[in-house]
Parts: structure tokens; sequence; C-alpha cells
């Protein structure tokens, strides 16, 4: 098998993951540098119907990430009666197997008088946030964002919000436990650090008052 086919086979495998994004950040990204390699491709076994029509598929992908990029959005956090709440309700039905990995007992906050957040994104349910305080740390019970808006925005505005109130409140650090690799690689990039303290757990320290 010559070399170019397998740029051809690479370049299919990008553009097929890209499909399965549920972001629609990852999926143009994905898609573009599908279409990319799909133009390189086509220029290296002058087929050059595939290269042009790859070439205009990597214009057009770069113009909405540009567009994605520039916009501006608008959050709002707005605090919800719990998990059994209508909107809460809705928004994580259907992901409960999901909720167990990441959060076991999660079915247990709701009846904990617990506080419950929503997350709103251009006024579109995102997330939605369960958390307490406990000493001088708010624990964090849920955290969980609709597959579409992953992209660290919902969770950083959240965490930005509610630092001056826990500041208030005397908190000096945000707990939140890591279930599997994919929720713990969430929880770094976002500064938190294993608790060493606690089996499970990872910690960030509040940014001091400005």
């Amino acid at each position: 098998m010559a070399w170019t086919e397998w740029v051809g086979y690479g370049a299919s495998l990008l553009i097929a993951t890209s499909l399965m994004m549920s972001s629609v950040v990852r999926l143009r990204w994905l898609n573009l540098a599908g279409a990319a390699v799909f133009t390189a491709y086509g220029v290296l076994v002058e087929a050059y119907p595939v290269a042009v029509l790859n070439a205009l598929m990597v214009g057009v992908n770069a113009w909405h990430l540009m567009r994605m990029l520039k916009q501006e959005e608008h959050f709002v956090l707005l605090p919800v009666a719990g998990l059994d709440s209508g909107l809460a309700a809705q928004m994580l039905a259907g992901h409960e197997d999901e909720l167990t990995t990441l959060f076991p007992g999660w079915r247990s906050v709701a009846a904990r008088g617990i506080g419950t957040t929503v997350i709103l994104r251009d006024l579109t349910p995102a997330g939605v946030v369960v958390w307490s305080l406990e000493g001088e740390t708010a624990r964090i019970h849920v955290d969980w964002v609709r597959p579409a808006y992953r992209d660290l925005k919902c969770a950083r505005f959240f965490l930005e919000s509610m630092t001056p109130s826990w500041h208030e409140a005397g908190i000096r650090r945000v707990a939140s436990p890591a279930g599997g690799q994919t929720h713990r690689d969430y929880l770094q990039r976002l500064g938190f650090r294993v608790d060493r303290a606690a089996a499970a757990a990872y910690v960030r320290d509040l940014a001091p008052p400005s």
C-alpha cells in the first residue's frame, strides 16, 4: 500500500471522528484538520477536484470557527430549588449513567438542602452545579454540563461568579470529586489539584479578593 493511501485514510478518520463530536467547536476543528489532510492527499495523488473541494471545506470551517471565537456570549447563574426542580430534572433526564459514574450518590444530594444552580448560556440551560459550604471549603457535589457546551466556559463563569460571595462566607478553597480520567483532566484544566488528604477529591484555592 502506497504511503499516500495512509494519508487518505488518516483524513477519513479525522472527518469521521469530527462527526461524533457533541461540541460544535471540536467538530469544526477536527473537520478542518481532516479537510486539510484531504486537500494534501488530493494534491499528492493529483485528484484536484478532491483537493479543491476540501480546500473550500477548510475555508468554511475556519470562517465558522472565527465567528464562534469572536462571538460574545452571555452567561447567567439561575438558583433553583434542587435537582428535582423542573428545569434541573429536565436537563439531567437521560444522563443518569454518566452522572452516577462522575458523582456516585448524586441522587441523595437533592434532599439535603444543598445549593443548586443552573447555568444559562445565551439564555439556554447549559449546566447544573450542586454545591455546599463546609467550613472553609465550597464542596461541589454535581457539576454537569450538556455535551454541546463542554469547553470549560460554563465552569469558569460559575467559579468566577461565586468567588466573591464565597470569600464573604470565609471560603478559601473549592473541592470536587473526580470520576474517571476524563473528569480528572477537566478538573486539572480548571486549576484543581489532587487533595492528598481526601481520597478521589480535587481542590482549587480561591483567587484572592480583588
